[in-house]
């Protein structure tokens, strides 16, 4: 689905794909996050839901972002948490056609025995939100 952002309509080629991951990374501070949450306004506004899923931040420090950007959205969910098993259970039932994950590293899965944000739990998580990913056609954004 295409997006608002021209640049970063060719960044993702051609917009956001059904069935993909992306990982957005960099630098703290260099507002990941906000992107993440403008992209989920874009694609809500097309009459798609999006969930944004936080393990850093509570719902009323993301809903204070949002409207510093005056995204102003029905469409745009946000579920909090950073238990893995919580997130799927929350994931399957959920009807959003766009999934985004802030942040990766904070989120932990009860399955690998290691602390969040270790190699371990990094990769059964991305493994497991890929293959969600492909099963059920819905985009995922990692940070």
């Amino acid at each position: 689905m295409k997006l608002e952002s021209e640049e970063l309509n060719n960044v993702l080629g051609y917009g956001l794909t059904p069935g993909s991951l992306i990982l957005l990374s960099g630098e703290p501070g260099i507002g990941k996050s906000t992107l993440a949450l403008q992209i989920a306004c874009w694609y809500s506004k097309e009459n798609q839901t999006a969930l944004y899923v936080s393990g850093e931040e509570n719902i009323y420090q993301i809903s204070d972002r949002a409207k510093r950007l005056n995204i102003k959205n029905e469409n745009v969910r946000i579920f909090n948490s950073n238990d893995f098993e919580d997130i799927l259970a929350t994931l399957e039932k959920e009807n959003s056609s766009l999934i985004i994950i802030d942040s990766i590293s904070v989120i932990y899965s009860n399955v690998i025995g290691t602390t969040s944000g270790s190699i371990n739990q990094i990769r059964y998580i991305t493994e497991t939100l890929m293959e969600f990913s492909k099963r059920t056609k819905k985009s995922v954004i990692l940070i």
